[in-house]
């Protein structure tokens, strides 16, 4: 009689275990790059510079200052670039800087790390009369073909958590105008 009951046991544990693998897999991680140590600097202009860092599974950033704005360019492993033109998306064309590290958000996906999203911090000064930054959150999704500008993340209460939401979440969502 026990056996009886243990055989669909056994059955249900089967049939849930491969799903409870997969959700294991698919756990969420943050993994950072310093934008201002381990770079290498690839073009020296004066004020106009570009570093280049690396990043998680393959993946580079080319971070420079372009005329006093700052903006980032994503290099895949198939050596593939994306600009992200934070000038128009994030920061309107005014004068900014970089954060000091970018986050990238990554899932491990068959025993490797696989990037999905990139969050990076751009410092703008709104008002070119008065030296204050304003803090946005720029939030990229990393696909197979693309990588691209999502969400601005404006300052305020939880902003880093919003923009690991957003980073999460933006798979499906369109592209910023640049």
């Amino acid at each position: 009689m026990k056996l009886k009951y243990l055989v669909p046991v056994v059955a249900i544990i089967i049939g849930i275990l491969p799903a409870f693998v997969a959700a294991q897999n698919s756990v969420i991680k943050s993994v950072y790059t310093d934008l201002s140590k381990n770079c290498r600097t690839v073009e020296d202009g004066g004020l106009d510079f570009v570093k280049r860092c690396h990043g998680p599974a393959g993946y580079d950033l080319l971070a420079g200052l372009y005329d006093e704005r700052f903006d980032v360019t994503v290099i895949s492993p198939a050596k593939k670039k994306f600009e992200q033109g934070y000038s128009p998306s994030i920061s309107q064309s005014s004068f900014s800087d970089p954060g000091g590290k970018a986050e990238w958000r990554v899932r491990q996906s068959g025993g490797k790390m696989v990037p999905f999203a990139l969050i990076v911090r751009v410092m703008v000064q709104e008002d070119s009369a008065i030296p204050k930054e304003t803090s946005y959150m720029a939030v990229s999704k990393i696909t197979g073909r693309s990588v691209c500008v999502t969400d601005k993340i404006a300052p305020g209460p939880n902003q880093n958590e919003r923009a690991r939401a957003a980073a999460d979440s933006s798979e499906t969502k369109p592209c910023l105008a640049n």
